[in-house]
């Protein structure tokens, strides 16, 4: 069967490391498993990376988060009538279900307790949807260089150092600290306060009742330091890799789940 042709709006999530890959996976799954557009809600949706390009392939998105300037920013720039955009709280009370596609793209990274939220989206699934989930691997190594590059900041005092070094790598490709909070978030002050294993993602969403249909992993290192819309050489290696690594050693990973039927 012919594929609908990918096609996304800005902001552009292509020209952020790993974002093509994001963008094609989510793509094929709206294609791939829904007979016809499915009813999307986009958790924790920033400034709208993944509910507009959803939104484009032709779905009804309802994107929500807890931080009013990244509604605003989605609302401003929204130009989809079948896309509106909530400020919710984490039980997401404000929205109602059922959903057939909900996405939590590296939102539980940010929780102290995310068990609750994982909770809250079970409750809104449809008994047939699909939870797509995306969060960095806690141990992979972008977050290892971005543990180490804090601690060098902030105990050996080599801010300056590692300022000029990153103007040099932003000319040579890697995406600026503003482009990275601009493409994802209102709210740029919210930090990574955990650091998932591939084991705890399992007991977090097999806790909530949810079975675990498909893992993919995103890319590994390189894509952070050259980033070129996901199209050139380097990127492609760095995703073709990270496909044929084991799960521990990817940056991220993209997990697909059902409600399992137990909860239904």
């Amino acid at each position: 069967m012919e594929q609908a042709p990918l096609r996304w709006s800005a902001p552009d999530y292509s020209q952020f490391p790993g974002g093509r890959k994001k963008l094609e996976v989510l793509a094929r799954l709206v294609t791939d498993e829904f007979p016809t557009r499915p009813r999307v809600l986009d958790v924790g949706c920033g400034n709208g990376s993944l509910s507009f390009p959803l939104a484009e392939l032709g779905c009804e998105v309802v994107g929500v988060d807890v931080d009013p300037a990244s509604i605003e920013s989605c609302a401003s720039h929204n130009t989809y009538t079948r896309a509106s955009f909530v400020v919710t709280t984490d039980d997401l009370r404000e929205v109602h279900g059922p959903f057939d596609l909900i996405v939590c793209s590296e939102v539980l990274e940010h929780l102290h307790e995310p068990r609750p939220l994982v909770a809250a989206i079970t409750e809104k699934l449809a008994p047939s949807g699909l939870l797509f989930v995306t969060v960095p691997n806690g141990f992979g190594l972008r977050e290892i260089g971005g543990r180490f590059e804090r601690f060098l900041r902030e105990r050996c005092g080599l801010d300056t150092v590692l300022r000029s070094l990153r103007q040099r790598l932003e000319g040579l490709g890697m995406p600026s600290a503003a482009a990275k909070y601009a493409m994802h978030t209102s709210n740029p002050e919210q930090g990574h306060v955990q650091k998932f294993t591939q084991s705890q993602m399992t007991r977090l969403l097999e806790s909530e009742h949810l079975r675990i249909v498909d893992w993919r992993n995103s890319f590994v290192i390189l894509s952070v330091f050259y980033c070129r819309s996901g199209l050139s050489a380097v990127e492609r290696f760095d995703s073709w890799l990270a496909d044929h690594l084991p799960a521990f050693c990817a940056s991220g990973w993209y997990i697909c789940c059902r409600a399992s039927a137990v909860h239904r």
